[in-house]
């Protein structure tokens, strides 16, 4: 018969049948494991190229428990002690994009089954993990300012509209930098002087010739898709390749637009931007408007 504790009955199995006794529907665990500690071997700042470090847990033979990481710590899931030492391995991932701050990377160990924490046991252990490298930010601005060489014009549904021909001598002055540099850009097509066609019928094409340079130690290519002018020195292809600065109080660059279409545009909008490269910043942004806006009209 059923030995009955109240009105519940306990079940005990015995022999090589499983030893687990239940109250109701509840388990009884005849057998607690505790775990006594929990911590890491070295809790110096992990560097933000990331690391593994050796998470040492203490305890009774047997005891079972998960490990879960966060803010940036591995996770390593159902674990138990075979013996009443062990060291379990905790990935760090990197923390190195530029800019990103330092954080935490802690492990929760959580029981299972019968084991427990001994009392006082912290369920968390923590790290500090060293922030990204900083981002370097120059500062640059300039006033565009525009000249028509050649007038053309034409008339469409009663608008005056700019024409095929028609030509334009782009000036660009810097002021106000703090001598940004080549390397600081994303690539060749990263300082633009721009020239946005509006109230066509299609897109505006054109060419650019006779490109000056005022102040500026290097010769300029001539880059450009239409109305974009992509500002780039003479024989170089990437930042790191170039040395000396893109911007510099009072560096002048100069050029002349033709249009070759019949598009039409009702007006051009002029102006200069910059792209960024990788750990750089301009005016504190990774595109900038490093000038004015002009809106050139027939």
């Amino acid at each position: 018969m059923p030995t009955n504790l109240g009105h519940e009955a306990i079940t005990a199995k015995l022999g090589h049948a499983d030893p687990s006794m239940y109250l109701g529907h509840e388990q009884i665990y005849p057998n607690t494991t505790t775990v006594t500690s929990f911590a890491f071997a070295d809790t110096s700042t992990v560097s933000n190229a990331g690391a593994t470090r050796v998470l040492n847990i203490g305890g009774d033979v047997g005891s079972t428990f998960n490990l879960t990481g966060a803010n940036g710590a591995g996770s390593l899931g159902a674990q138990s002690l075979s013996s009443s030492s062990q060291a379990f391995n905790i990935s760090i991932g990197s923390n190195n994009s530029y800019g990103a701050a330092g954080r935490s990377p802690s492990v929760t160990i959580s029981p299972t089954g019968n084991t427990i924490l001994a009392s006082g046991l912290p369920t968390t252990r923590t790290l500090t993990q060293a922030a990204g490298p900083s981002v370097t930010n120059y500062s640059a601005n300039g006033t565009i300012a525009v000249t028509t060489l050649v007038n053309n014009t034409t008339v469409v549904n009663g608008a005056l509209k700019w024409a095929n021909g028609a030509k334009f001598r782009v000036t660009y002055t810097a002021s106000g930098t703090n001598n940004t540099p080549w390397a600081a850009l994303g690539g060749y097509t990263s300082f633009q002087i721009r020239g946005i066609a509006y109230g066509g019928s299609g897109q505006t094409t054109a060419t650019l010739s006779n490109i000056q340079t005022t102040n500026v130690p290097m010769s300029i290519q001539p880059n450009n898709s239409n109305l974009y002018w992509f500002v780039w020195p003479t024989g170089s292809t990437t930042p790191s390749s170039q040395s000396g600065n893109a911007m510099g109080t009072g560096y002048v660059y100069q050029a002349d637009f033709e249009i070759t279409n019949s598009n039409h545009p009702s007006y051009i909008q002029w102006y200069v931007i910059m792209a960024t490269g990788t750990g750089y910043t301009v005016n504190g942004d990774t595109t900038p408007l490093i000038s004015n806006l002009v809106n050139d009209y027939p």
